[in-house]
């Protein structure tokens, strides 16, 4: 079938349109084959052939009546978008083969899982008003091609799961999931939009500060909203909750988290969660105790029953992530080390054993009882357990770099590099990604070596910008050619953001270093442009957070106090100038004292 709508289209007695239709029909043909590459070459050629902006596809005859001009306006959008459709899933598919046993590129039409990824979704965006059309709405009934699109769009985001994707992902998951269609694609994205934000709102949980609980809470009741007998959100939003009323001896907020547990306690389908429940329950009700001087026996009762439900090593280890979630090391340690003495007597598979020494691991580095070596004795443990496990060798490579332990580091990530297992690629370019960090951060660093790894996790993965923003730190921080090089000269062009305004402003500064007078007069204006354009965009308070060569490298500063800095730096190196940064509300001398340490760190405050 695909080959022969692809021979068809291919006949020279046929052009335009109705060699477009034979290439869209070969796309679809291609793509339930599963030949992508193949696919994706035939939607290409079939937009070449017919653009969606054709008048054939948009412009009905004016002779139709109203009913049958609408009629005429649903059939053509709806082949227009279920074009746009099966052109992304055949990058899709294209991304989901990367990195798989053995598979290389397997097609020009993209470099990288990422890459595939962006096509797709940037291929979708091409038919927002398309789908705006098919949306129904009165009388008028949703088109099942509106329901298509925007699941597929909601995964594509979350597969590509870079930060900005997660709001784009919760959008298009939301437009589905109140589809008033019955064709079961509303009750998938219900469930991927529950699991999806409960698990972004695991992660907010974990972080430390109040506006991280607040977007943990949001996350907790999205997923509850679309799943409202999902029991890991309603505890994870209890967690937040039971962690903000204890920090705050915050009487309301601890029976908001009683109140939640209890929920989850009604919902609780497994002695894993009930036991999880019941001892989240306990601690809110032992904090209250403590604040209003009330009985401890409910809270006595709960522990009790979470330690009688504690009988499996699922129970074991789901008490283990409450009590980590809530910040309870001890228990967190307790139970790990309870869970994992049972899945060693059961024979748990080693995958599963290696994923649980790392979690148990992570508590252990919060607790000061224990020593970076003791630390690493168990992700060693998760290694040998699992050898063939790159989230193990990844975590013994990044606990040996954090600790300077810088051969061994080293050696376990180019092991990552050699690795041939199921997504190779991602964590290949990680590896590459923390080669830099590690070669420019050990005493004696080779700063052209750290570029060149830099560039090698570019290369993997080009749509990822935290490899292109440590690509671009790494040739400021170096400088010499590589700022002065014109085939370097893109490399902090990163975006629209007020973040790659600075960046570009910074590698302009270190380039007019190695220039002559006017030259670099040139240079700092180019800068000052970068700078001005990105002030223009900043968000007052935002902060800048890099993490190359190191996440400990430089605390967080606002980025308003370094572009206000650096402008001043900029004219001031032209002389007859003084150097005066200004008075504005919610920058003080402090933040701009941040900031000429972050420009001196990067080296790119000074005029020469």
């Amino acid at each position: 079938m695909a080959s022969q709508c692809s021979d068809r289209a291919d006949d020279s007695d046929i052009s335009g349109r109705e060699a477009a239709l034979a290439y869209y029909h070969a796309t679809v043909a291609y793509n339930t084959q599963g030949d992508h590459a193949a696919a994706a070459n035939m939607a290409q050629r079939s937009f070449s052939e017919l653009s969606n902006n054709d008048s054939w596809l948009t412009s009905p005859p004016s002779s139709l009546s109203d009913r049958a001009r609408d009629a005429w306006l649903s059939q053509r959008r709806q082949f227009q978008l279920d074009r746009l459709v099966q052109s992304a899933k055949a990058y899709k598919g294209l991304a989901e083969s990367f990195g798989t046993a053995g598979a290389t590129s397997s097609s020009a039409a993209c470099t990288s899982r990422n890459d595939c990824l962006s096509r797709a979704i940037d291929r979708l965006r091409e038919g927002e008003s398309i789908a705006a059309g098919l949306a129904g709405g009165g009388t008028v009934a949703r088109a099942p091609a509106y329901d298509d699109y925007y699941l597929l769009l909601a995964e594509l985001y979350q597969a590509r799961a870079n930060a900005a994707d997660i709001e784009p992902a919760i959008r298009a998951y939301q437009s589905v999931a109140s589809s008033p269609l019955t064709s079961g694609l509303a009750a998938s994205a219900r469930a991927k939009l529950a699991t999806m934000t409960t698990s972004l709102g695991q992660e907010a949980a974990k972080k430390p500060t109040a506006s991280d609980a607040a977007q943990a809470i949001r996350y907790f009741n999205i997923a509850r909203e679309a799943d409202p007998k999902n029991v890991d959100a309603i505890v994870g939003l209890a967690q937040v909750q039971l962690r903000l009323g204890g920090s705050s001896n915050d009487v309301a907020q601890l029976r908001n988290a009683e109140s939640t547990f209890t929920e989850a306690l009604a919902l609780a389908g497994t002695d894993a969660r009930k036991a999880a429940a019941y001892s989240g329950r306990g601690a809110a009700r032992d904090a209250l105790a403590s604040l209003t001087g009330s009985s401890r026996e409910g809270a006595i009762e709960d522990y009790a029953a979470a330690s009688q439900l504690a009988n499996s090593a699922d129970t074991f280890l789901l008490l283990a992530s409450a009590c980590g979630d809530r910040g309870d090391w001890s228990c967190a340690d307790e139970n790990y080390t309870k869970g994992i003495d049972r899945l060693k007597a059961e024979g748990a598979p080693a995958a599963r054993l290696s994923e649980t020494l790392i979690a148990h691991a992570n508590v252990r580095t919060e607790m000061p009882a224990y020593n970076a070596g003791s630390v690493r004795a168990l992700l060693q443990q998760a290694v040998n357990t699992n050898p063939a496990s790159p989230d193990a060798v990844m975590a013994l490579a990044r606990h040996d770099m954090k600790a300077g332990n810088w051969a061994d580091a080293e050696a376990g990530f180019k092991r990552l590099v050699a690795t041939s297992v199921a997504g190779a690629d991602t964590y290949k370019a990680e590896a590459y990604s923390e080669l830099s960090k590690l070669t420019a951060a050990r005493p004696g660093g080779d700063l052209a070596q750290a570029i060149d790894y830099a560039d090698e996790a570019v290369k993997l993965d080009s749509a990822d910008p935290v490899y292109r923003r440590q690509l671009c730190l790494a040739r400021i921080y170096r400088g010499a050619s590589s700022v002065t090089s014109s085939k370097f000269a893109g490399t902090c062009a990163l975006g629209s953001s007020a973040e790659s305004g600075l960046l570009q402003a910074m590698f302009e500064m270190r380039k007019a270093q190695y220039s002559s007078t006017n030259g670099a007069a040139s240079i700092r204006r180019d800068a000052r442009d970068h700078i001005n354009s990105a002030l223009d965009r900043v968000t007052p308070g935002a902060r800048i957070d890099f993490d190359w060569p190191a996440k400990t490298s430089l605390p967080p500063v606002k980025t308003q106090a370094v572009l206000l800095y650096l402008r001043e730096a900029t004219l001031a190196c032209g002389g007859n100038y003084t150097f005066n940064p200004p008075q504005t509300d919610g920058i003080t001398s402090a933040d701009y004292a941040a900031a000429r340490t972050f420009l001196d760190f990067y080296k790119s405050r000074l005029c020469t």
